[in-house]
């Protein structure tokens, strides 16, 4: 659709949509393997606030698309695809952790690869 510009408000808004659902559903797997971690509460309210921006990014690309503005479509639109990528990256790079025989599990980031940061 960015680089088309063939999208109307409606195609931008079931494109974005359909993207959302996906991010909710695997937030929604992520925060039910964390019940009970004290670490569920910041990380809902982590994610909640980029589905808010991506929901903004998504509604302005959908308004735009009916106006016809193809330059600030395709600005959102890739707006949109960094934020969603960003939020895939987050919800990846989580993993779970059993910590031994009482069956607590936490989430820990993935060591970064090679040529990153270092890893404390």
């Amino acid at each position: 659709m960015a680089r088309s510009g063939l999208g109307t408000g409606v195609d931008v808004r079931a494109a974005t949509a359909e993207v959302m659902a996906e991010l909710r559903a695997a937030e929604a797997i992520l925060l039910d393997t964390l019940s009970g971690s004290v670490r569920r509460e910041a990380l809902a309210h982590f994610l909640a606030c980029r589905v808010n921006r991506l929901t903004i990014v998504a509604e302005h690309a959908a308004a735009t698309a009916s106006a016809g503005d193809l330059p600030a479509l395709r600005r959102l639109l890739y707006q949109f695809h960094a934020l969603a990528e960003a939020m895939w990256k987050v919800q990846l790079g989580l993993r779970t952790t059993d910590l031994g025989p009482s069956g607590v599990r936490t989430f820990l980031p993935t060591p970064p690869r090679s040529g990153s940061r270092r890893w404390v």
